[in-house]
Order: structure tokens, then C-alpha cells, then sequence
């Protein structure tokens, strides 16, 4: 992690990684699940503020919180993964999946279930 004079972002990092090293030695429940997604949001959100949208790790935080919202079917975490990724990828001149984050956003948001 890059040095900024302060440690505000090493600590917005370092919490929610704590914080999902200890979930994931829970049982296996939907609700572990669902702490997981929130976690790796926070994760790449505080990544943005800390580094970048480039940085590889922000990327990573949102791509597991993608799948792991896909696998719970969770459509309004996924809706937020898929908007970092395109933040991400659009800032790594990624263009096209970039574009393919973005087009899956609008179907989903598009998808009967988004009401819900």
C-alpha cells in the first residue's frame, strides 16, 4: 500500500480485512454469506480512498463481492460489485470490460426482481 503521510487509509483497509478473515472462520450460513458480500464492498470502497481505482486489489475486493452475490442471488450488492468493477476496469483503460460491467448493471437493473 502506498504511503500518504497518514495511516487513515491503512486502517479503512486493515478493518474490513480483520473483519472477513474472522468471518470466513464461521459455519457456513447464508447470514456469513451475506456479511462476506458487505465486507468485500467495504473492502474495495476503502481501497478507492486508500489507493486507487487501479489498483489490482480494489478489483479483486469487487470481483469476489460479484460472486459471491451472484451465488446468494443478492441483486442490490451485485449491482454495487458491478459498479466498482466498471469504475476499475474503465480506470485501467479496459474498455471492454468495462463496457461488459456496465451492460450487465442495466440488465439486472432492468430485471423484474430489482423491484423487490
Amino acid at each position: 500500500m502506498e504511503q500518504h503521510g497518514d495511516h487513515k487509509g491503512e486502517v479503512l483497509v486493515c478493518e474490513p480485512n480483520r473483519k472477513l478473515v474472522y468471518t470466513w472462520q464461521q459455519a457456513d450460513t447464508p447470514e456469513r454469506t451475506d456479511r462476506a458480500i458487505f465486507l468485500n464492498l467495504q473492502l474495495g470502497a476503502a481501497l478507492l480512498v486508500a489507493e486507487d481505482y487501479a489498483d489490482p486489489a480494489v478489483g479483486a475486493a469487487f470481483q469476489r463481492a460479484q460472486q459471491l452475490a451472484e451465488q446468494a442471488n443478492a441483486l442490490p450488492p451485485l449491482l454495487t460489485a458491478l459498479a466498482g468493477l466498471h469504475g476499475y476496469h474503465a480506470a485501467r483503460a479496459q474498455l471492454t470490460d468495462s463496457a461488459r460491467r456496465f451492460d450487465r448493471s442495466r440488465f439486472f437493473a432492468a430485471s423484474p426482481l430489482a423491484s423487490v
